[in-house]
């Protein structure tokens, strides 16, 4: 049998092998529970054309099914733009509402009253009953107190890295990262970094493990700083983000990666909240609101007082604000991840608000949260409305505050206003300065 005879043969084969195999998967499809009758108001037109057939090599060579991820949130519910809540307009900020109260756009380390202090990548702020302004300067290793004048000092760390104890003289930090205060006069900071300086270049490097994680305490009148001992070192084994301390029952509470904790006192440390406390299944109304397919792990890191005086939490990897109880009971309140059908406005209530990063977060008297998002700032009424703070500019046309580094950190006064750590400046927004409406 001559080569083009056999290869005929085999070509016939290979067609009555795929024959029968379609014959096989043609005969386990699913029967109509009444294969004889069809509607009639169905014209042959709107049949769907039949799909072509994948010939296979072989019976046992049968694809294997490819799983598929959808970067689209699933829409549950939707409602038309004119029919969706929307948050209320309000008049634009003047432009003389924002100005620098300290700070200058190059780094450095610096004393003096505005413009002539400098800081290098401050992280963390907060503000005490006077008005003063505490600074973790970052960078500089160091935490910085600034007048309502503008006036910076520097009032712990000697401006090296190092992780000793003592008066101001003597106590050094290590990349401080966000602070609060208490009513009795003490600060906690944050130290929690895996970047290290190289001695030989001078640029830092990145390691895989952190190189410090740890949370100091700073009594203000004395200057003495001490390091906190947890008799719960579980505390010590996540990323510490942020830390706050809630006025409403004198506890300090600490965020990072996913889980919440509760500081009463150095031996009495709870973790309130654990890995599956902001899954779908666990937070009632979102678990049937649009979200991603496979819900993405939380990343909880910001941390404040909530609407009702409880707690209020930014999880950054779905982009939601979370309320939550002092025994770790969350519950949704704005935000989330909604389909592209639904339309690209970020201002919008409830799970109609978009956010686009959560790096900060303050509550105001009248129970608004602000929003530091990028170097944009989003305002959330207790309703859970969200729209985008806008600013009047000198030539008359109305934009978004937009500032020219991400927004690092944000306190409030009992003014009503806002001070932003921006870059290496610290803001003064007065909320009070609005335009004519």
């Amino acid at each position: 049998m001559g080569l083009a005879e056999i290869l005929g043969v085999n070509h016939q084969m290979e067609r009555i092998r795929a024959a029968a195999i379609c014959l096989l998967l043609a005969a386990c499809q699913p029967v109509s529970p009444n294969p004889v009758s069809s509607p009639s108001h169905i014209s042959t037109s709107q049949i769907p054309a039949p799909q072509p057939t994948m010939v296979l090599p072989s019976s046992t060579a049968f694809p294997t099914p490819i799983p598929t991820y959808s970067e689209e949130p699933i829409p549950i519910r939707t409602l038309p733009p004119e029919a969706r809540p929307t948050p209320l307009p309000e008049p634009p900020l003047l432009s003389s509402a924002l100005t620098v109260l300290a700070g200058s756009d190059a780094p450095g380390f610096q004393d003096g009253k505005g413009d002539l202090a400098k800081f290098n990548e401050p992280k963390g702020l907060d503000i005490d009953a006077e008005g003063n302004l505490y600074v973790a300067d970052t960078n500089n290793h160091v935490i910085r107190r600034v007048s309502p004048q503008g006036e910076v000092i520097t009032i712990a760390g000697t401006g090296q890295p190092g992780d000793v104890d003592g008066g101001r003289q003597q106590a050094q930090f290590k990349f401080p990262r966000r602070l609060t205060l208490d009513d009795f006069g003490h600060i906690f900071v944050i130290e929690d970094t895996n970047v290290e300086k190289d001695p030989d270049t001078g640029l830092f490097i990145y390691l895989n493990t952190p190189i410090i994680r740890r949370v100091r305490k700073i009594h203000i009148s004395s200057q003495k700083v001490s390091n906190l001992i947890f008799l719960n070192s579980n505390i010590l084994k996540k990323r510490l983000f942020d830390i706050y301390w809630h006025k409403k029952n004198n506890n300090l509470y600490i965020s990072g990666d996913n889980v919440v904790f509760e500081i009463q006192t150095e031996s009495k440390v709870n973790q309130i909240t654990n890995e599956k406390t902001f899954d779908a299944s666990n937070v009632g109304d979102y678990g049937n609101l649009p979200r991603w397919p496979h819900n993405q792990n939380p990343d909880i890191d910001n941390i404040t007082v909530g609407v009702n005086d409880l707690l209020l939490l930014t999880d950054s990897s779905n982009q939601i604000l979370w309320d939550m109880s002092f025994d770790g009971k969350p519950s949704f309140f704005a935000g989330g991840r909604r389909s592209k059908d639904e339309g690209f406005d970020p201002d919008g209530c409830y799970d109609y608000a978009r956010f686009f990063g959560l790096d900060s977060v303050v509550k105001d008297s009248k129970g608004n949260i602000f929003i530091g998002q990028s170097n944009m700032l989003r305002k959330v009424t207790p309703d859970g409305c969200a729209s985008t703070v806008q600013i009047k500019e000198k030539v008359s046309n109305i934009n978004s505050l937009f500032l020219p580094s991400k927004i690092n950190d944000l306190v409030m006064d009992s003014k009503n206003i806002i001070y932003i750590l921006s870059g290496n400046k610290v803001y003064k927004l007065d909320l009070n300065a609005r335009a004519p409406s």
